[in-house]
């Protein structure tokens, strides 16, 4: 039965799927933290997927609109629960539909055989020994452990088809039909929408005639219907209970769903009596009734029980459609309702029950009726019939329902006061014949018209998605609703408007189709009603997106040459790929299409292809480098060779980045020798390239090194020795083709003179004090050298040395003062380690470095002498090198009897014997 009322959208839908927990209990109000699950019907490799999502719901709208919003999802929708119609007292005392109905007089000629009825509902006992020998395989969608305390599914189930003549309990309405059990409810979660949804889908692929669902509830769900509606595409009859509320509210007269979706035999009930039952849900929606109250029925452990609920009266309206479908071998779903309604008895009744009482005999004989069915003509509250004459017919009788409503004497008659979204049975008997065949309509406006499509159909991409793009239009009334099917599969309805003339309409899709498909639209109106389908629209694979890129390239004759293998689709994101005997072009919505070859196509599929860390390629192959280099760039990288068949390399993320700021393979660097590498310390990766290599690391960024500077730096054991990682670039145009990279903890520095070699930080602040290379020292000779005593270090450069130790600091000597230094013992001689830098700028241009054990002082006059002891400290009360001795002229001599030293004014001379310095 199809709705009146606009299908509300999400905010409504969640509020009804909240409100239908009322059936059990009122629901605290959600927060907009509280967690709320949403239906998603997807399509995948052409057939539906029911998916849950559950999300806050703050965030529940925004949610399922960006779903909703990807090319594979047809529907996204809040969950809404709905619940099997269980009797209010099942010790009530024993009745059944059978007599109420007349089930026996057509049992003669039907008894359901060849049908297979599936039962969505709770488990089903198949051991119950009325249904033994009843069933077929089904299936379990709740994904909830079983339940043995469940009996709703086994009531249900005997009455369709409780076997008939065994000597056990009563019979069904189709003793001959299958049952398939499909467990899509539970005593103590119901039946979520989800599981409802593909219970359907199940039953219409895996044989299933006609489907009951005994569960009602009042939230509508896009996902549902959908899976609803794909099970009428395929013939298959959908009968559902209107629902146990119609004393209690029977809110703003309508049916609960899913009995009010569109196409739905909706059900409600008479008591024993055949009176409506006031407790059954009423309404214009619902379309048929028979006894629902006081019905015998199978129960779990071989057992019976009296049942109530319109949970009871659709299973024998599901049973009377597999006696019609039986006895009438490709009957449709609409002949089949139009057959049970034309049959009704309505006598002292009320439409809101729905056509009236279901009565067998009278409705086989309708769906067996052979006169042609007149042609209904609806319009807003009311239907026009009109029917070919009949010779010497002198009257026609117009009935709706099996009621009379008109008696003319010419071929057309209009009804009135009826309900707009009412279906209806029509048929018409002239005075001299019998009645004829009846056909179903649903009051209000003309149905819509199936729209025109041009028989070519595009793909494309559309915001970076797989789209087709039809040439519709419509001669009829533009309904701003049309669903579109692809290959028989409908893929959603989408809100569109058509027009006399043809245009364009493009549509985004799941996925680019790897082969022909074919491509219809039908009509929706805002009674739910649809149209037939349009003619078929084809897209071949000229219009892909692949195709037309090898066109594009020059075809056989261009680069690629002949194909090797057939177009695919199905990748990541919806992408398709073809092999060329020169390569191949693949394909993604983001990316486009994109040819790879060469060696670089071996990489990148040693990478794992679209599906590896470099995903899609987002350039052709390009092979104008220098040196015939080659590259090609993708979404998560690059990849790089010296030529078409050399190896090639991956370089990434900001390495790449970083190699580009310094010109690519015409930068400094040249080509990259390795790949990009990570997972060294503190995150750090590296790139090798033909001259020097770019490091990174979390805390130190990216940078580049030389050639003979990553030499010097790999000596000390890379990242993981005394250097650590670069904190700087490479730095050229020092004197003497110097270059210089600073580290987390030291530098190397490299002259065409010297090499390259390391400085540590404590004798790189020495050095820097000095002017660096162009100050006193010049570059290093060595590299920094530890292990000295006391844990010292030193470094020689060019014009001195830098000396360390924890106690004394960094310390700078010249070449001279390095020697007399050195002449001693170094460190471990009698000076021990330098104290002071060389300090200059002494009379007639002297220097001193003053040390733990004495000084050494030199001038251009003196040369370069060792001063310690008393003679420093005689010497220094003279007045240093200003005073009367000036400067030393010699070190220290040794007599037995004392020492001595010369200066320029003197020699200042101690005696053991007395302890006395003089000058002599």
């Amino acid at each position: 039965m199809s709705s009146a009322s606009t299908r509300q959208r999400f905010g409504a839908a969640l509020t009804a799927a909240l409100a239908s927990a009322l059936l059990l209990s009122a629901p605290p109000a959600l927060a907009a933290g509280d967690p709320v699950t949403l239906d998603v019907l997807r399509v995948v490799d052409g057939e539906y997927v029911v998916e849950t999502v559950t999300v806050p719901a703050g965030s529940a709208d925004s949610t399922a609109a960006s779903l909703e919003a990807r090319a594979d999802v047809v529907h996204a929708s809040p969950a809404v629960s709905y619940r099997v119609q269980a009797p209010t007292d099942p010790l009530w005392e024993l009745d059944d539909p059978q007599a109420a109905s007349s089930v026996p007089d057509v049992w003669p000629s039907t008894r359901g055989a060849g049908q297979v009825v599936a039962v969505l509902d709770t488990a089903v006992d198949a051991g119950h020994p009325d249904l033994v020998g009843a069933f077929v395989p089904g299936t379990d969608t709740t994904g909830l452990a079983a339940d043995p305390s469940e009996w709703h599914g086994t009531g249900v189930a005997g009455v369709i088809a409780a076997r008939a003549d065994n000597g056990q309990g009563s019979a069904g309405m189709a003793p001959e039909a299958k049952i398939m059990p499909v467990r899509v409810c539970t005593d103590d979660f119901g039946c979520s929408s989800a599981a409802v949804a593909r219970g359907v889908l199940w039953a219409a692929d895996h044989g299933a005639d006609v489907i009951n669902m005994s569960l009602a509830g009042p939230g509508y769900s896009d996902v549902t219907a959908a899976a609803i509606q794909y099970a009428l595409d395929k013939g298959i009859s959908v009968v559902a209970s209107a629902g146990n509320s119609g004393d209690t509210g029977n809110p703003v007269n309508e049916v609960m769903y899913p009995a009010a979706n569109s196409g739905v035999i909706a059900v409600s009930a008479t008591t024993p009596t055949g009176t409506p039952a006031p407790w059954a849900q009423h309404g214009w929606q619902v379309d048929i009734a028979t006894v629902g109250q006081d019905l015998l029925t199978t129960f779990p452990g071989a057992r019976y029980t009296s049942a109530t609920g319109t949970s009871f009266s659709a299973p024998a309206v599901a049973g009377a459609v597999a006696l019609l479908r039986s006895s009438r071998p490709g009957i449709t779903p609409d002949e089949v309702q139009a057959a049970l309604q034309a049959g009704v008895d309505s006598s002292a009744w009320d439409r809101a029950w729905g056509a009236g009482r279901l009565v067998m005999p009278a409705a086989v004989e309708a769906a067996g009726r052979t006169g042609a069915a007149p042609t209904v003509t609806p319009s807003s509250g009311s239907i026009t019939v009109a029917w070919s004459a009949v010779t010497a017919a002198t009257g026609y009788t117009v009935r709706v329902d099996g009621v009379v409503r008109a008696t003319v004497t010419g071929t057309s008659a209009t009804v009135t006061g009826l309900t707009d979204g009412q279906q209806v049975a029509v048929d018409v008997q002239p005075s001299n014949g019998l009645r004829s065949a009846p056909v179903l309509a649903t009051v209000g406006p003309p149905p819509p018209v199936a729209p025109t499509l041009e028989p070519v159909a595009r793909l494309g991409v559309t915001s970076g998605r797989p789209s087709v793009t039809l040439k519709a239009s419509t001669t009829g009334t533009n309904t701003g609703r049309y669903s579109l099917v692809r290959d028989g599969l409908s893929l959603g309805t989408y809100s569109l408007p058509l027009g006399a003339s043809p245009a364009d309409r493009t549509f985004v899709i799941d996925a680019m189709p790897s082969a022909t498909t074919r491509w219809q639209l039908r009509a929706v109106d805002s009674l739910g009603r649809t149209s037939a389908l349009s003619n078929e629209a084809v897209a071949d694979l000229s219009h892909h997106p692949v195709t037309v890129a090898y066109e594009a390239r020059g075809g056989s004759s261009g680069p690629l040459g002949a194909a090797s293998g057939a177009l695919a689709c199905g990748l990541r994101d919806g992408g398709c790929f073809r092999h060329y005997a020169g390569g191949s072009i693949y394909w993604s919505p983001s990316t486009g299409p994109r040819s790879v070859q060469h060696s670089l196509r071996e990489r990148w599929a040693g990478s794992g292809w679209e599906n590896g860390t470099l995903g899609y390629p987002v350039s052709d192959t390009v092979c104008t480098l220098r040196n015939g280099g080659c590259f090609q760039h993708f979404q998560g990288g690059s990849l790089y060779a010296t030529g078409a068949q050399a190896r090639a390399f991956l370089v990434q993320g900001r390495t790449r980045d970083r190699w580009a700021a310094s010109g690519w393979e015409n930068g400094q660097l040249g080509f990259p020798t390795t790949d990009t590498i990570c997972g060294l310390r503190d995150g750090g990766c590296f790139q090798h390239f033909q001259s020097g290599s770019i490091y990174l690391s979390a805390t130190t960024g990216v940078r580049l090194v030389g050639t003979a500077i990553r030499s010097r730096w790999g000596g000390t054991g890379w990242e993981n020795g005394p250097l650590g990682y670069p904190t700087a670039d490479q730095v050229c145009g020092l004197p003497d083709a110097g270059c210089f990279v600073h580290f987390q903890r030291g530098s190397v520095y490299a002259s065409a003179a010297t090499g390259a070699h390391d400085v540590s930080l404590v004798i790189r602040d020495a050095w820097a004090r000095s002017g660096w290379e162009r100050g006193t020292l010049g570059y290093p000779t060595t590299d920094t050298l530890c292990g000295l005593r006391d844990g010292g270090c030193f470094q020689h450069f060019q014009r001195g040395s830098v000396y360390w130790s924890p106690g004394t600091g960094s310390r700078l000597i010249d070449v001279a003062t390095r020697n007399v230094w050195a002449s001693t013992g170094w460190e471990n001689g009698v000076l021990g380690y330098p104290v002071t830098d060389q300090q200059c700028g002494l009379l007639r241009g002297g220097c001193f470095v003053h040390f733990q054990g004495g000084s050494v002082y030199t001038s251009p006059e003196s040369g370069t002498h060792v001063v310690m002891g008393w003679a420093r400290d005689t010497w220094a009360a003279s007045g240093w090198e200003g005073g009367s001795l000036g400067y030393p002229v010699e070190g220290r001599r040794y007599y037995s009897d004392g020492e001595s030293q010369r200066f320029h004014g003197g020699t200042l001379r101690l005696y053991y014997r007395t302890g006395q310095v003089r000058v002599v």
